[in-house]
């Protein structure tokens, strides 16, 4: 078991979905933080991000576990 009791399975996992759903409909996923930065927590990731249509890309902001209780 890794820090903070987060298995690094799980998390090589989770950050492939991320990257497939980010890559494929970004503005679906995750709730909005102003106009174009959101939030999005999935299993044990968190992540903001903003989506800049102009350049079609999506700027990863921040990563970090997500909170479970």
């Amino acid at each position: 078991m890794a820090p903070l009791g987060i298995d690094p399975a799980s998390v090589r996992l989770a950050a492939a979905f991320v990257d497939y759903a980010l890559r494929r409909a970004p503005r679906d996923m995750g709730e909005s933080r102003g106009s174009d930065d959101r939030l999005w927590y999935w299993d044990v990731l968190g992540v903001y991000y903003r989506v800049n249509d102009a350049a079609m890309r999506v700027d990863i902001l921040l990563v970090a576990p997500a909170r479970r209780h």
